[in-house]
């Protein structure tokens, strides 16, 4: 299997030896482009290394550093590790465009698996505060009729299937719930993707819980 390309943006730090780009080159599986210390002096050099995936761990700047890489980079997922002490924290880096937030000093476990995951097309939460978050996020629900959805063209069928999904059901166990086949599912999630801009089912469930479309 070839290493996947992870792009590594994060301040100096006075023990090399704990910075992100070290501590992901020892674990394998990874070819690391950087470390960057800013977006800026990042985008130039990402935008000819093809990287699959950037992690960002720039303190203050890291929001700032996720918009710039999603209006240079827009098909660049991007994990971000950062200080979480409000759920709002989480919300703040999610609308920039990250694909997931981690709290920074999260372990070398946790950020190979967000790594992964985001990689497959997920979006990753810091568990911790997941919980409050999702509360977070319905206390900032648009007053929509929950016949509509909003502005993407999403069927009824297509809104019970985020739900499911955002219970933690699997597509096979929708497929089933349903009653349609497993490939139907995912034809469904791919143009629930394309309508609301997200590359996964947590993205679109962020989506359309702030909206009000769906109860979690």
């Amino acid at each position: 299997m070839n290493a996947a390309r992870v792009a590594v943006l994060e301040r100096p730090l006075r023990a090399p030896r704990t910075t992100l780009a070290f501590t992901l080159e020892g674990e394998g599986g990874f070819q690391i482009i950087g470390p960057f210390d800013s977006a800026r002096a990042a985008v130039a050099k990402l935008k000819g290394a093809n990287p699959e995936v950037a992690t960002v761990r720039l303190g203050s700047s890291s929001l700032e550093a996720i918009a710039l890489l999603k209006q240079e980079l827009p098909q660049l997922p991007t994990l971000v590790l950062m200080r979480l002490s409000r759920e709002q924290d989480v919300y703040r880096a999610l609308t920039a465009g990250a694909s997931g937030c981690l709290g920074e000093s999260c372990t070398v476990d946790r950020i190979r698996s967000a790594i992964v995951d985001v990689l497959g097309g997920g979006m990753v939460i810091e568990p911790e505060i997941a919980k409050g978050f999702w509360r977070y996020v319905r206390s900032l629900r648009s007053p929509l009729d929950s016949a509509r959805a909003g502005p993407w063209r999403l069927s009824a069928q297509e809104l019970q299937i985020l739900l499911f999904l955002a219970k933690g059901l699997s597509n096979a166990e929708v497929a089933r719930l349903l009653s349609i086949g497993r490939r139907s599912v995912r034809t469904r999630l791919s143009h629930i993707y394309r309508e609301m801009g997200v590359r996964s089912h947590l993205g679109a469930t962020f989506l359309a819980a702030r909206a009000g479309l769906i109860e979690l």
